[in-house]
This record gives C-alpha cells, structure tokens and sequence, in this order.
C-alpha cells in the first residue's frame, strides 16, 4: 500500500508560491494539513475533513457540497461505484504550495492513477492510467479543507463518458434505478434505454451536468444508495429535495476558472514525463490488472480502510444529502 505522507511532506515550498494577503506562512501550512491527517478515501473521516461550506468541483461534472455530497462525488471514480472495480496509484506523485490567500494554503496535487473497470457492466478493458490535477483550499484557523477543486484533461471526460461507460449495460442500469430506487413511472424494458439513446453523451463534448446521459450516468450512480439524487436522472426537469435541477442545463463552467495556467502547465509537463501525450491525460495501460491485489489510491495517509477494490467496499445507508 502507498503511503504519501513523506511525499507531502516533501512538498515543494519555493519563491515561486503566491502570497495574497497572508495572514499565515508555509509552516503554519504544511503543520496544519499534515495534522489532519487528510486521506480522501477515508471516508469515515469526511466530517472531519471538511465543513458544511466545503465544496468538491470539476468544472464539467458541478459542484458538490457538505461532507456527504462531497463523499458521493468521490465515489464515483472509486469501487463503491458500479463502474469501477480497483483503483491505484500507478506513478509518482507531486505535491507543492502553489499560494497562500490570508488564512487559506492552497496545495497542489498531481498524480497518476491506474483504473481497472467493471467487465461486467463496460466490457472487457485493460487498466487504464489517467493524471488527475487536485488543489485543496486547506483554511488554517478551522482547520479544514475549504474547497477541492480537480482538473482532468477534456479527452479522458469524452473517452470516458462517450465510450468507456456509453454501453447497453449502463443504459439498463441507470432505467433499472429509475424504476427500482426511484419509483418512476418509465418502461425500463427498452423505451427508456431508448430515451437515453436519444440524449448526447456528453454536452458541449465535455461537460456532464447537462441535459445528457453522462449526468444521468454520473447521479445514477449516487441515486443507487440516496434517492436524493433521483431528481437529477429524471428525463423531465424535475427539483431535488433542496429545489436545484440538475442534468438540465450545463453551467459550462470553464476549468481555467478554477485552475492558473502555471498549474495547468506544470500538470501537463508532469504527465508527459510519464509517456502520457500532451492534452490527452490518459492511456491504455501495460500493467497487469490489479483485481488480485488492490492498493489504496489515497494520495494521503491511507489507513486501514483505504484500500480501493471491489472487496474493501463497506455497506452504505440512509444518505440524505447532496
């Protein structure tokens, strides 16, 4: 099991970091995010980690707020999603301060993953390697994480939504969950899988928080345990239990409203160094698969429940909020 916490440690704290207004320094940084100890894929610790006001956000897929919501989104590129069997740290890792913003350090995460998916639901793929770029907000006085932002690159989005999870097997689930969890009145023998055929995977190429069948594909995976989300995979528009309607209209949010072009540029160098072509982020990989024995894809301090297989997945109930 990997373990990045020397990593982080090591995190680069050069001339080059931004300073906005500080009211704390590096130290106060790297002694305040290391104490608490941050491993996203330990779950149990989420309400620890973040505060009702904290929010996760990729540009194309939204924002998710509150430790729960938050806990959901991640869910979805690990083993408690259907679509995913194992998921492991496949390269080396780099980490940095990239600003400080008064009481706010923001620190950089660039990393590789290797995915192995659902045969069962995508067919037969081989592992696939993907960079994924993290900034973490980490406010210092709450001792928390502020805002999680993360940045893929729009290849790997349109691989994934428009061919990896774009199967007759995904279409029968998210109708299934429709009938089944949500109680919809919709013929999950055919119409409805023909509804979603008619839908773009994908709007605008890159973005599923539209009015597609990846946002249906991304809220049918958290409507399987929170029926919350039920609201978000209807075909009609419909609001959740918070009155926001979603997988209707994309907000088309610009990822370099989240990210400086020096990050980006320096994410990009990262992956190329490891044989990944510029601007794809992702590739079909060589390794073996890792069903057999599965690693944590933790870039943090995983601990014993971290492993991230279809095995370690822990039963799930009563989520409420999203």
């Amino acid at each position: 099991m990997k373990i990045y916490t020397a990593v982080l440690a090591a995190s680069v704290v050069g001339p080059t970091y931004l300073v906005s207004g500080a009211v704390t320094g590096p130290t106060e940084c790297m002694s305040g995010f290391l104490g608490l100890n941050f491993s996203p894929s330990n779950f149990a610790r989420y309400p620890e980690y973040f505060h009702d006001d904290s929010t996760i956000t990729l540009a194309q897929a939204g924002t998710f707020q509150g430790p729960s919501a938050i806990e959901e989104y991640v869910h979805f590129t690990t083993p408690f999603s259907p679509l995913v069997s194992a998921v492991a740290p496949s390269g080396p890792s780099v980490n940095s301060i990239v600003r400080i913003e008064r009481d706010v350090c923001v620190f950089s995460l660039m990393l590789m993953r290797t995915f192995e998916m659902n045969d069962a639901l995508l067919g037969a793929w081989p592992p696939i390697d993907v960079a994924s770029l993290f900034h973490f907000y980490y406010n210092v006085t709450g001792n928390y994480i502020q805002k999680w932002t993360v940045f893929y690159e729009v290849p790997w989005l349109e691989f994934s939504f428009t061919t990896l999870v774009n199967t007759s097997q995904v279409n029968d689930l998210i109708c299934n969950t429709m009938t089944e969890k949500c109680g919809f009145d919709v013929d999950s023998t055919g119409p409805c899988q023909e509804q979603l055929n008619s839908l773009p995977s994908l709007t605008d190429v890159s973005y599923a928080d539209g009015n597609s069948k990846g946002c249906r594909t991304l809220h049918a995976t958290m409507a399987i345990e929170n029926p919350y989300h039920c609201a978000h995979i209807s075909f009609d528009e419909m609001p959740d239990p918070s009155g926001r309607i979603k997988c209707q209209n994309s907000e088309l949010v610009d990822p370099m409203d989240l990210f400086d072009i020096d990050s980006v540029d320096a994410f990009r160098a990262f992956y190329q160094a490891q044989g990944i072509d510029l601007g794809v982020g992702y590739r079909i990989a060589t390794s073996p698969p890792m069903s057999a024995s599965p690693v944590s894809s933790s870039p943090v301090t995983p601990g014993p429940s971290s492993a991230h297989s279809k095995s370690a997945k822990r039963a799930k109930s009563g989520r409420t909020l999203a």
